[in-house]
């Protein structure tokens, strides 16, 4: 099935929904939320989905939700004004379950509470020239601690053995951190990334050896520091 030059809004709990072993493609196209739905699009097992020139807008929960499915994105839009109201995993893309996902070019505005997640082993995440602005956290989230859990406000996270690579990525604005790699067999690749301006700079929490790899970039002190590293994760900076 394919989407060209449309339109797509209501339904309660995802805007689209490619169901399991389905081969979807969506070109010039907006997926659009009055923020009182739940996903942009939601890819399941084994589909196959390929989005090109394609907008998410206002989606309540995650704006892409990619589950044990494959996809690529070329030029692609998401922004969801707005904040959460309560902890919340929302965020702009989230891979999981074994997901295969490569985006070519993409903005992010103000995601809640998150840009991308990449979670689960056997999960892959590839970015390349990508931006993630003002990452967004949860209203509960008055300081670190101020939720049971994650409030959010990162750009890009790596969490439980999934992989992550990032190039020619800026990651800007963030609440939180601009990137995260937590839990152990998590790896976060960047090459030639620019991590400016955020609360906190890089985050790696309980990751182990050479989780955490980064060439050819800048990482600036934001408002606390440039590097958490509270549980003693090993990591490694190239040029």
């Amino acid at each position: 099935a394919a989407i060209e030059a449309s339109r797509l809004e209501a339904g309660r709990d995802a805007r689209v929904v490619v169901e399991t072993g389905a081969t979807f493609e969506v070109r010039d196209s907006l997926v659009s939320s009055d923020g009182t739905g739940g996903d942009g699009l939601r890819a399941l097992t084994g589909a196959r989905v390929l989005l090109e020139r394609a907008q998410v807008r206002g989606a309540s929960g995650r704006g892409i939700d990619v589950v044990g499915a494959f996809l690529v994105a070329h030029d692609l839009s998401i922004s969801s004004p707005g904040s959460a109201r309560a902890l919340s995993t929302e965020a702009a893309l989230e891979a999981r379950g074994g997901a295969q996902v490569e985006v070519w070019r993409a903005r992010v505005e103000r995601p809640r509470t998150r840009g991308f997640i990449a979670s689960g082993q056997g999960t892959s995440l590839t970015l390349h020239e990508v931006r993630v602005l003002d990452a967004q956290r949860s209203e509960c989230a008055t300081d670190m601690d101020g939720c049971d859990g994650t409030p959010g406000g990162d750009a890009l996270v790596v969490l439980d053995g999934a992989a992550l690579h990032a190039d020619r990525v800026g990651l800007e604005g963030s609440r939180g951190c601009g990137a995260v790699v937590a839990g152990a067999w998590s790896t976060l690749e960047l090459e030639e990334t620019r991590i400016l301006d955020n609360r906190v700079g890089i985050c790696a929490d309980g990751a182990e050896p050479g989780a955490l790899r980064m060439g050819a970039g800048v990482v600036e002190a934001g408002n606390e520091s440039s590097f958490a590293r509270p549980r003693g994760a090993r990591v490694a900076f190239r040029d």
